[in-house]
């Protein structure tokens, strides 16, 4: 899909392959509180902007969960446009959608609550319609084993112990606002290691961990 830019918007998009570079710059959208959204608020045949962070070498983006979101929209032939920048959500989180207008249009948060409500809109004609109950209840199972688990001992060794790898792999520091890798490499780490912590694996060595992953 063509990233969208209006007077508000610049979007960023890659004009090579993943590891070329990127013409144009990221603006944010303004500061502004969003009313939540209202359940009679429908999403279908409506114009819908994801947000995402910018496309970075070796993958599409740097956060699962917008790949996650923008795989369904595709799978499901719901047309989008990606709006690139590094502005979280009214909840701080990414991705999230606005409707009819990237800078004015209402938001709705999380990947989960996206689909979640597009589910229901599309209901027969979705692309799992054909799943028996069994079938969905091991799909779900399996959804949030993998964001709450694995993902999670993803995210320990990927920003806990090898975050500077990280950023340098995926060349954040040209690919972001200044001074944004810095500031996250500074960052990220130690709170990803506390949630480590609070969840409980940090009580294991990394060795155990791998084989929770793993199987």
């Amino acid at each position: 899909m063509t990233p969208k830019a209006d007077d508000e918007h610049v979007a960023t998009k890659a004009t090579k392959a993943n590891n070329g570079p990127l013409i144009g710059k990221i603006i944010t959208p303004k500061e502004k509180d969003e009313p939540m959204v209202e359940k009679d608020i429908y999403l279908l045949n409506r114009p819908i902007f994801a947000f995402n962070f910018a496309p970075v070498p070796h993958v599409y983006s740097p956060c699962p969960f917008a790949i996650k979101l923008e795989s369904f929209l595709r799978i499901n032939g719901i047309p989008y446009e990606s709006i690139y920048g590094a502005k979280f959500s009214s909840k701080g989180m990414m991705p999230y959608i606005r409707l009819d207008h990237p800078g004015e249009g209402t938001e709705i948060p999380d990947s989960n609550m996206v689909i979640g409500r597009l589910l229901e809109e599309l209901g027969k004609s979705s692309s799992d319609s054909h799943l028996t109950p069994q079938q969905r209840a091991m799909t779900h199972f399996l959804i949030r084993m993998l964001e709450e688990h694995t993902q999670q001992i993803g995210f320990y060794y990927r920003y806990g112990l090898q975050m500077e790898s990280f950023l340098d792999a995926l060349d954040i520091e040209h690919r972001f606002r200044p001074g944004a890798s810095k500031y996250w490499g500074n960052a990220q780490p130690q709170v990803t290691l506390n949630k480590t912590k609070i969840r409980g694996l940090s009580r294991h060595s990394d060795e155990d961990i791998w084989k929770f992953s793993n199987g």
